[in-house]
């Protein structure tokens, strides 16, 4: 028995896949972000706790490298808060406030939370299920390719600020480490 798939009804599987696979990125950029959060809060403890509990650390470099590997940190842990914003306008990501208002996406739940259930219910019958059984209304292949485009948009986002965090995190462990090394270099010159 051969099932035949017409070609909007694959158009609409490639696209709710797509969408699937996008939300799927955004999940991963928020793991990759909570992960960024949890390094740099982890670089700041041990920051401070050495310059608390140390105050014999040597002046110059050192010292001066523990205070930028805290500031690095520091923004690499803002950057990763700064992902975890939501971006709720969906205007903005139709064009800006110059566009006309947007028709309502019944898959963004921006908009579905403005609606009652029965309302709800009322405009997802009358917008995406046509008369017919032949076809699906194209309004819904607009509202997943929109939403495939906006999830995207904001993992893409995410990633950029993941990015710049972890860049951060890796300029601090190098802004320790040449100290480290100059002072692996006396020591072991001292021994000598």
């Amino acid at each position: 028995m051969t099932v035949t798939i017409k070609p909007n009804e694959a158009y609409e599987k490639i696209l709710t896949a797509n969408l699937q696979r996008a939300i799927d990125f955004l999940k991963f950029a928020e793991a990759k972000s909570a992960a960024l959060l949890a390094m740099s809060s982890a670089w700041v403890m041990a920051c401070i706790n050495v310059v608390i509990k140390e105050p014999q650390i040597p002046n110059g470099c050192f010292k001066s490298a523990i205070i930028f590997t805290l500031l690095c940190a520091i923004c690499a842990g803002i950057l990763a808060m700064l992902s975890f914003l939501p971006r709720l306008n969906l205007p903005k990501f139709l064009g800006g406030r110059a566009m006309r208002p947007h028709p309502k996406n019944l898959l963004f739940f921006g908009d579905i939370s403005t609606l009652s259930i029965k309302e709800l219910e009322h405009d997802i019958l009358e917008k995406y299920c046509p008369p017919s059984s032949e076809k699906i209304k194209q309004e819904y292949i607009n509202d997943l390719i929109v939403q495939i485009s906006v999830n995207s948009q904001i993992a893409m986002r995410k990633m950029h600020l993941f990015r710049y965090g972890i860049i951060l995190i890796l300029i601090a462990a190098l802004a320790l480490f040449f100290p480290v090394l100059l002072l692996t270099f006396k020591s072991v010159r001292f021994i000598w």
